[in-house]
């Protein structure tokens, strides 16, 4: 810069100017009309190639449009559910036991303590595939999920549901320690269930019912790719707003997730 500041100086002293620095950084053109303009015309030449140098001199000065910070990056994220897989896809594989004999609410509202709660001999092996279609940085995403179950022991028959998961996905020990959190909301088609006072057995029929699932998910920040999961696999008639024939089903299940 200071070479380009040099040759505009040289350039205004052939015109009969000297270039200013000014206290607040800007430059000022001084001219001595010694350079052989005269008259009107001369003067109004003069002047144009003042205009010129002083120009020269502030560009010299200026950084380039270029060199400008970038504007913040938009951190939302549409992902198309057709493109490939950049470790938005995942698989889970959970199972676990029985707890419909004791309410959702004495669980997640009352906050009633394990040793409360009333498990039965129902068990449930399920698969599940979700990919995240929406995104916000690194914090949040949106994340649709297909799944299937099999109930097992005094239960039997089967379950499949489709719901869309909200997740929140950082945490301040993040870098070390994957965490996120995550809600589950969506239709489900089950074989038809009751609650005896020996637990959880299966019925007569199919029925159609609310799937609401919360889970956490534990992962190290330096295996990506995999997941230890806990999830409150729930399904009910929310209230008999569902005209439904068939009792709230409701396991704790842990498992493996993969991400791809």
């Amino acid at each position: 810069m200071k070479r380009d500041t040099a040759a505009t100086g040289r350039l205004a002293a052939k015109i009969g100017c000297r270039i200013r620095r000014k206290r607040d950084g800007q430059f000022d053109l001084v001219t001595r009309n010694s350079s052989g303009f005269t008259g009107p015309l001369g003067m109004a030449v003069l002047q144009v190639l003042a205009a010129v140098v002083l120009a020269v001199a502030w560009h010299s000065t200026t950084p380039a449009l270029a060199d400008q910070p970038e504007q913040k990056k938009d951190l939302w994220e549409f992902i198309s559910p057709f493109s490939v897989c950049t470790g938005d896809c995942n698989v889970a594989l959970l199972a676990g036991k029985s707890v419909s004999r004791t309410p959702m609410t004495s669980i997640f509202i009352h906050f009633q303590g394990p040793e409360t709660w009333q498990w039965d001999d129902a068990y449930i092996v399920t698969l599940s595939a979700s990919r995240s279609l929406v995104r916000y940085g690194k914090y949040f995403s949106i994340d649709p999920e297909i799944g299937v179950g099999r109930y097992l022991g005094n239960a039997y028959g089967f379950e499949t549901w489709l719901s869309l998961y909200l997740r929140w996905r950082y945490f301040p020990w993040s870098d070390y320690v994957r965490t996120s959190i995550g809600v589950g909301f969506g239709p489900s088609v089950a074989s038809n269930v009751f609650i005896g006072q020996t637990g959880l057995t299966t019925t007569s029929g199919v029925g159609v019912a609310n799937y609401f699932s919360p889970e956490l998910e534990l992962g190290l920040a330096s295996q990506p790719s995999w997941g230890l999961v806990l999830r409150f696999h729930h399904r009910s008639n929310i209230w008999g707003v569902i005209p439904s024939n068939t009792d709230d089903a409701q396991f704790w299940t842990v498992g493996m997730r993969i991400h791809f």
